[in-house]
């Protein structure tokens, strides 16, 4: 018997099961899914929310989806997931990637990019979610970015397992508080991560590989208080490795050796 094809054919479990459910959709771009954008499908359980029922997830099958995708203010509790790093966002020259404009959110196993050089200062993704915390992003591929791959104002935001690459700006810029970066991959962007004012004390960066960024692998501003830097790998940054204008960085056990 011949198998038949599904708008929910290929998902993993977990995810068949969430939107068999209910509460979620798939989009495909060739018209296998129950959109062929993403974001319709954001706007669809954006809605869905609205009248109450909360939350949702979106699983997106490989293809290049020409977007700038919004997340709106008001939709928590909402997953999106890509099929692997050939599910492409390409913001291109129409704005961020993927903007998010609440917290609570999980953005998993995609690739974004923005078009390098254009001048447009379009991030891969923009968490504007100044007054909500606990978003969490993993496995995501930033291949080239007209400005910050991830630039966060969540607090506790959890950044893991990504890779930053060719960004006209920060690989990692998190501008609020308590956030974490770990098993990151910043490579070949302005500085990797950046942290300036205030608003970025306490935040940790642990376990990353930090290279070859025109600027600093790690740049800490005279304001910013109380961060850690514990087991990275910094190396081949042009301006320097690190610098720490406040001074109240915790600094230890990174290796800042050139080899790879």
């Amino acid at each position: 018997m011949v198998a038949v094809l599904t708008a929910h054919s290929g998902l993993r479990p977990e995810a068949k099961r969430y939107i068999m459910a209910g509460r979620g959709v798939a989009v495909d771009k060739a018209g296998r899914g129950d959109f062929s954008t993403i974001q319709d499908a954001v706007d669809f359980l954006a809605a869905r929310e609205s009248g109450g029922l909360g939350g949702g997830r979106i699983w997106i099958r490989n293809g290049t989806y020409e977007e700038a995708v919004v997340v709106p203010s008001g939709h928590n509790n909402f997953l999106l997931e890509g099929e692997s790093w050939d599910t492409i966002i390409d913001g291109g020259t129409i704005g961020h990637a993927l903007s998010i404009v609440r917290a609570d959110c999980t953005v998993q196993n995609i690739q974004l990019k923005t078009t390098a050089g254009a001048g447009n200062a379009y991030d891969c993704l923009r968490d504007t979610a100044h007054d909500a915390f606990a978003s969490t992003f993993t496995n995501i591929y930033c291949s080239e970015s007209d400005s910050s791959g991830i630039f966060s104002y969540g607090a506790h935001t959890k950044i893991i397992g990504c890779y930053m690459l060719s960004c006209d700006g920060e690989a990692v810029r998190n501008a609020s508080v308590r956030c974490l970066n770990l098993g990151v991959t910043m490579q070949s962007c302005f500085n990797g991560v950046y942290w300036w004012d205030s608003s970025a004390d306490h935040n940790s960066t642990i376990a990353c590989h930090i290279v070859s960024n025109s600027n600093y692998g790690v740049q800490i501003g005279a304001s910013t208080e109380n961060c850690i830097l514990v087991a990275n790998k910094i190396h081949s940054n042009t301006t320097g490795n690190v610098i720490d204008s406040s001074g109240t960085a915790v600094n230890a056990s990174n290796d800042e050796d050139s080899g790879s």
